[in-house]
């Protein structure tokens, strides 16, 4: 995402002051200041450039794997973003796959004491 800090200024303050030399003290600005509390429609922002994006999170890896946490989850989907292929797409399958090749599942036992298919 790109913030166009000069544009939001210059809708906020107006053109009137748009070149002083000053020092600013980022924490003093960023406390409680509204400036800092955009909303950012990337699915909008992305309709005016004619692009698309599906989003994937680690809710979604949890779906086909809930044995992993947060962070194995988000590993899983570093190692997809680096491994699809726009042929094959990124599906849930690949999602599994490639959580399978990093967290293989261990076969579970039933009562009985012999593996689960």
């Amino acid at each position: 995402m790109t913030l166009d800090l000069q544009r939001l200024l210059r809708n906020t303050l107006g053109n009137s002051i748009t070149a002083v030399p000053c020092t600013i003290d980022l924490e003093e600005l960023f406390a409680g200041n509204e400036l800092l509390d955009i909303e950012f429609d990337l699915h909008e922002h992305l309709a005016t450039r004619h692009q698309i994006a599906d989003i994937w999170g680690v809710e979604d890896v949890q779906s086909v794997r809930p044995d992993l946490n947060d962070d194995q989850a988000w590993e899983v989907l570093q190692r997809c973003l680096r491994m699809h292929d726009c042929n094959d797409g990124f599906n849930w399958l690949f999602i599994e796959t490639v959580a399978e090749s990093l967290y293989p599942e261990t076969p579970r036992l039933d009562t009985t004491g012999s593996e689960e298919a």
